[in-house]
């Protein structure tokens, strides 16, 4: 995985998911940070990270475990913005959460419109079945088989506490699950600012990091 395709897969990841800037107060889901693994179908860790949510921003950093890339992404539902931040080349590529929607193909749901006691809402062409209750590292989880016209078909484990999906597995096999979940803790502002000295672009980054 190259700079370029994990910066997709970061912001694909935050924007793509049904919804969560159509919620109203006590819907939205809560403050919290935790630590994601990305694994292969046969279980290699692909992409470990942090994600940070202070709701309507969310952040996630990550690292490609096989070839030492890192990214962060930044989204912002109100503004209905997201931000790549590739620390290598210190730059930022800044694009609509629409954009994004529209060229995401088969990555999981993360992000805008979200009911967690419904996830098709507002989504005539989704398909959703709740198919059970589950308790995933002390935290009650409710399941859904999500299918929709514009992902694969997908399993998501809602957090009934948070309002968040805290696992999410493809049907080709790819797993995104989030853990050690810490709550209620705002995080810097500065963590959803682009850093001092980054140049934004439009361009692919080339393949040597800047001096």
């Amino acid at each position: 995985m190259n700079s370029s395709s994990l910066r997709t897969l970061l912001v694909c990841f935050l924007a793509v998911f049904p919804g969560l800037n159509e919620l109203s107060g006590n819907r939205a889901p809560e403050t919290f940070s935790a630590d994601f693994t990305l694994t292969s179908p046969a279980g290699e860790e692909l992409v470990l990270g942090k994600i940070y949510v202070a709701w309507p921003k969310l952040r996630m950093d990550a690292n490609d475990v096989q070839h030492g890339v890192t990214a962060s992404a930044i989204v912002d539902y109100l503004a209905q913005k997201a931000i790549a931040l590739l620390p290598q080349y210190r730059t930022y590529v800044e694009t609509s959460i629409d954009q994004q929607k529209a060229s995401a193909k088969s990555l999981p749901p993360v992000g805008p419109g979200f009911d967690a006691s419904n996830p098709c809402a507002g989504h005539d062409n989704w398909s959703c079945k709740k198919t059970a209750t589950q308790t995933i590292a002390g935290r009650q989880c409710d399941v859904w088989e999500i299918v929709s016209d514009k992902t694969a078909p997908m399993t998501a484990w809602i957090d009934t506490k948070l309002n968040f999906p805290i696992k999410t597995k493809l049907s080709d096999g790819y797993i995104l699950e989030y853990t050690n979940i810490q709550e209620g803790q705002q995080p810097a502002p500065t963590l959803f600012q682009v850093p001092p000295g980054y140049k934004k672009s439009t361009e692919q980054p080339g393949p040597t990091p800047a001096r």
